[in-house]
């Protein structure tokens, strides 16, 4: 089965608007071919259904993620995106049309959930269609758990591990993106530090 581009990012939403063109993030959605839609997927801690956020020229792509969500879970649905999301995309996928949806997944599930819920997802995902899994709340941990973080995402790369379920006590998103990915190694490790060598964004991708 032909699978979609994934990319896990723990980061701000701050960090990534400022990133350049030269950045690993930014040149590894340059090598995407034909993407004209992105779909961003968020943990929402206070929700237990799905919420689908999109513009009105993702609404094509919604009603069909809407469709494959329904399967598994409840879903809202919102004909609104954040504006920000909208500036993100144009700034990793310069000189393309592209459309954005937001996926709002809840935070209180076992990992092997959003683990199986990434693999249903991804069956049948259209083409041109690429998924970005943002956790936000990570970049606000300390920094222990951020190198835990990452050493558990050189694990995954360097063991071709098939699950995710021992990744940094299970973080809702990077076991999504395993699941969307098909359970393979990443082919990508991003990290990027501060002065302070503190980390400014982790993560990895599938392409």
């Amino acid at each position: 089965m032909q699978r979609v581009p994934v990319i896990y990012l723990s980061s701000s939403m701050e960090a990534l608007l400022r990133i350049t063109a030269c950045s690993p993030v930014s040149q590894w959605f340059a090598a995407l071919p034909d993407i004209d839609a992105l779909l961003v997927i968020s943990r929402s801690p206070e929700r237990r259904a799905l919420r689908i956020c999109h513009s009105v020229a993702s609404a094509a792509y919604a009603s069909k993620l809407k469709a494959k969500c329904a399967a598994v879970l409840k879903v809202d649905v919102q004909r609104h995106v954040s504006s920000r999301l909208t500036l993100l995309a144009g700034l990793l996928l310069p000189h393309r049309s592209v459309s954005v949806m937001e996926l709002h997944v809840p935070a209180d599930y076992p990992a092997v959930d959003y683990q199986q819920f990434g693999a249903q997802l991804a069956e049948g995902l259209a083409p041109g269609l690429a998924v970005m899994c943002f956790d936000r709340q990570a970049s606000r941990a300390s920094p222990a758990s951020q190198q835990e973080m990452l050493a558990a995402i050189r694990q995954l790369q360097s063991e071709s591990v098939r699950s995710a379920a021992g990744v940094a006590e299970s973080r809702a998103l990077i076991c999504a993106a395993v699941g969307l990915a098909g359970s393979q190694a990443p082919s990508r490790i991003f990290d990027s530090r501060s002065e302070s060598g503190r980390a400014v964004l982790s993560g990895c991708a599938w392409a």
